[in-house]
């Protein structure tokens, strides 16, 4: 399963913002982080994409909804990138977040065909962020939130979409089913030699 190409473009806007302020240098007006009101952990990279890159950045982005309906309440971008990444988003407001991390290419963001999905990942991991309806990440007031690692990997290549999501309804019913119906013995009668009729299964004489 791949990720929509509509989250990549909210991805993308969100890099070009974060690397243009830091490239020009801007100071930032905003007072130091409360001990709370943060996210941190680390990205780690699994895959190949990002050696066919001219100027990768990783982002990684707090929404409090996913698909996305607005910018994220929260970014931070690295460039290029190290693996493994620490990171922390700072001033998060209070809340509750899906935490979204991306790989995007500098140079081709604008020329990016429909088809292009660059490599992503998600806390604790895609499934949980696209099955999963609440967010999964609280904001603390008198602390940070730690230890949201993230992987990111390749299109295609993220191991929690290599089974389908679990049914909601299935327990401990299912698992008591046998995997093939049983079988059931032929009830119907049938002659006997002298032409009566006896049960199947049972002595025709005695």
């Amino acid at each position: 399963m791949r990720v929509g190409r509509s989250c990549c473009i909210s991805f993308q806007w969100a890099s070009l913002c974060a690397v243009c302020t830091a490239l020009v240098g801007c100071d930032s007006t905003l007072p130091e982080p409360d001990p709370g009101h943060r996210i941190l952990g680390k990205v780690a990279y699994t895959g190949t994409m990002i050696g066919k890159m001219s100027r990768p950045a990783l982002e990684v982005v707090a929404f409090p909804e996913f698909p996305p309906m607005g910018p994220p309440r929260a970014s931070v971008s690295f460039v290029p990138p190290t693996f493994p990444t620490p990171y922390e988003l700072k001033h998060v407001p209070g809340g509750s977040y899906k935490i979204i991390a991306e790989i995007v290419d500098l140079d081709m963001i604008a020329d990016a065909g429909a088809d292009y999905v660059a490599p992503a990942g998600a806390y604790p991991n895609f499934c949980a962020v696209l099955f999963s309806p609440t967010p999964n990440v609280m904001i603390l007031n008198d602390k940070p939130v730690e230890n949201v690692d993230i992987v990111v990997y390749d299109s295609g290549n993220d191991p929690c979409f290599a089974a389908p999501p679990p049914r909601p309804d299935a327990g401990v019913a299912d698992a008591a089913l046998p995997d093939a119906p049983l079988a059931v013995p032929d009830a119907r009668p049938v002659p006997d030699a002298a032409g009566g009729r006896t049960d199947a299964g049972a002595d025709a004489h005695t």
